[in-house]
């Protein structure tokens, strides 16, 4: 019972913050990343580094570890590929990553 109570009460917490889809978009001609102006705010969608080459996540791969073979950083990673969560990578998800002629090798 208390599940569904914390479940109705989170629904009507996000009902209230979602992304209208006639909300008005604004014009930056500086980028091609679309935004909108959503209550007083600015929200922008993310796009992929789609200019990096990919890497196809492997088992027992992290974001630390890969980020350390392309001599990046997991911030960066999680920037470039749009992640919500950089500790959830699934094996088979494309990541793309800064390019390289080879990558570092795994330790």
């Amino acid at each position: 019972m208390f599940r569904w109570v914390i479940l109705a009460f989170c629904l009507i917490i996000c009902g209230a913050c979602t992304l209208e889809s006639d909300a008005p978009q604004v014009e930056d001609s500086s980028s091609t990343i679309p935004t909108w102006e959503v209550r007083g705010a600015t929200l922008t969608a993310c796009a992929p580094r789609t200019d990096w080459q990919e890497y196809v996540v492997a088992r027992n791969d992290n974001l630390t570890g890969i980020a350390s073979r392309f001599n990046t950083t997991v911030a960066e990673l999680t920037q470039a590929n749009c992640l919500a969560n950089p500790n959830r990578l699934v094996r088979g998800q494309t990541l793309y990553v800064p390019p390289q002629l080879t990558p570092t090798p795994a330790s």
